[in-house]
């Protein structure tokens, strides 16, 4: 029973999934702009990531289904069940495509600082992205589960040694730290960069990623394993922001456009090696998200339309997703429209995946399975308006 309590569980996909480039240059921006005055918004994303998950997780767990299976079953008519297909699908399948260009994008600076730019200059077509869209490849249609897991583990790892060693050599002030954690605190022109921050913690897809892995763990008899799972992994990408923020806040930088800025910034003072271990980690995080945010699409566009996980339409899904984030990053192309409008229909699906989730946790057939029933009501009531918010945020409405 020890051994299995701590068997590697489908957590690990959801911290490799938030923790992609598009994260690392927001808490670089964070710590340049706000030092460690917005910590307290990691912890809080963290906090509501964490809660979110499980509870996903515990509906899945329970109806041995994934969360868009049990959403569309809870649409009551042929509208509304197409209408949120049509959502799911706007949001994480095109969405994801659009997101895949940057995580690629992202590997793909990461490794060329690492090996240098000279050898790739010599190249007349930019050929890493193929490389990379090749080795995912590989990757999904060899490996089990179980594998793919297994080598996200390893880049979280490489992830979390090179950002906080990132960390610990600018030497940041420890009372700084717990007061940035600790005492919520922003100004009103910084209400974008905060929502940004929670944004890219909180990841709609995460939550249909998750469920739709949980689903399937028959070899586990006890939820309490996968909770302990969650609490640890989200905590872990919490840590790793939180790293990222700390060292840009001690960086030195006055202005940043992404990650990259953070390690050359650092190499002056601290040597070539914070720049390695800054390129290790933007490679790493790019690597992973490119394997989550297609896996995501494929889970999700199979449970609409009640296809069987790895089978062939399942794959192609994802290797459509993937293929069109490379094509994008080896064109040079921009999806910074596509990108905007995946955005838009994430606003318009967080609140109301957070709706769901307070009508599902109360509904005759799962209200049992859940304890504390009038904490769990409050605490997802506080998470739908702040979902609101956050959705408003991603719609335009806050520039």
């Amino acid at each position: 029973m020890r051994k299995n309590f701590f068997r590697l569980g489908p957590g690990i996909l959801i911290t490799a999934a938030f923790i992609g480039p598009g994260t690392l240059t927001v808490c670089t921006i964070v710590g340049v702009n706000s030092g460690t005055l917005l910590l307290w918004a990691i912890l809080f994303s963290v906090i509501i990531t964490i809660i979110t998950q499980n509870i996903a997780a515990k509906i899945s767990w329970e109806t041995k289904k994934g969360l868009a299976q049990v959403l569309l079953e809870h649409s009551n008519t042929p509208l509304k069940k197409w209408s949120l297909i049509i959502l799911l699908i706007s949001a994480i399948f095109f969405g994801n495509s659009a997101y895949e260009a940057g995580n690629i994008t992202g590997a793909k600076i990461g490794i060329q600082q690492i090996i240098g730019s000279k050898f790739f200059d010599l190249l007349s077509f930019d050929i890493l992205p193929l490389i990379i869209c090749f080795l995912i490849s590989i990757i999904y249609l060899i490996g089990s589960s179980e594998l793919i897991k297994k080598i996200l583990l390893i880049i979280v790892v490489f992830m979390s040694f090179s950002f906080i060693f990132a960390a610990i050599i600018t030497k940041p002030d420890f009372l700084s730290i717990l007061s940035g954690l600790f005492i919520p605190r922003f100004n009103t022109n910084q209400l974008t960069l905060l929502l940004s921050v929670m944004g890219t913690t909180i990841v709609p897809y995460n939550l249909f990623l998750h469920s739709a892995l949980v689903k399937n763990m028959s070899s586990v008899t006890d939820f309490k394993q996968i909770r302990m799972d969650t609490i640890i992994s989200v905590s872990i990408g919490g840590l790793i922001s939180l790293c990222i923020v700390l060292a840009a806040a001690n960086s030195g930088l006055k202005s940043v456009e992404s990650v990259s800025d953070l390690g050359i910034s650092l190499s002056p003072i601290y040597g070539e090696l914070s720049e390695y271990f800054i390129s290790i980690g933007l490679f790493g995080a790019g690597l992973s998200s490119a394997i989550t945010a297609p896996l995501a699409a494929s889970y999700v566009v199979s449970e609409c339309f009640n296809w069987k996980q790895r089978e062939n339409r399942s794959k192609f899904i994802f290797l459509f997703v993937l293929i069109t984030g490379t094509i994008f990053s080896s064109l040079g192309l921009n999806p910074i429209a596509i990108i905007q409008l995946a955005q838009f229909f994430n606003g318009l699906l967080l609140p109301i995946i957070g709706l769901f989730l307070l009508l599902l946790v109360n509904s005759n057939n799962l209200k049992g399975h859940f304890k504390n029933q009038f904490l769990i009501k409050v605490t997802l009531t506080f998470i739908l308006v702040f979902y609101i918010f956050l959705g408003l945020k991603n719609l335009g409405v806050f520039i």
